[in-house]
């Protein structure tokens, strides 16, 4: 998503810069194009940061995590990828099932409060 940054910042600068005009458009595109740019490289800062600090408390054991989380492999990434997805197959599961709950939960009570306004007025029918 990162690597998308760039282009919506440039489309994002250059819609709002259209209002002003053409010549507002082309500087708020490239300005756009610019901020995300460097919100891209923002990761590459932290990886960086991160490895200066634990360079200088002398942190073998942080080094060696950092080094094993960038080269993990692609049958890694894809377990990863599968539970991230089989987590939010299990959130809409269970929103599947609450939602209609609480829903027919709320249409009794509005029903039953309903019906009992019209039996104290007298207006049901009886048989």
């Amino acid at each position: 998503m990162r690597s998308l940054y760039p282009t919506i910042g440039g489309g994002l600068g250059a819609g709002v810069g259209s209002l002003g005009g053409p010549g507002v458009a082309i500087v708020a595109g490239a300005s756009g194009a610019a901020v995300g740019s460097i919100l891209k490289g923002d990761d590459d800062v932290q990886k960086i940061t991160s490895t200066v600090s634990a360079i200088s408390k002398g942190d073998v054991q942080g080094l060696i995590t950092q080094g094993l989380l960038e080269q993990r492999s692609l049958f890694d990434q894809i377990i990863d990828g599968i539970y991230d997805l089989l987590l939010l197959c299990g959130v809409g599961v269970g929103l599947w099932i609450l939602v209609p709950i609480i829903y027919s939960r709320y249409l009794h009570k509005k029903t039953h409060s309903r019906l009992s306004e019209q039996e104290k007025k007298g207006n049901l029918m009886k048989e």
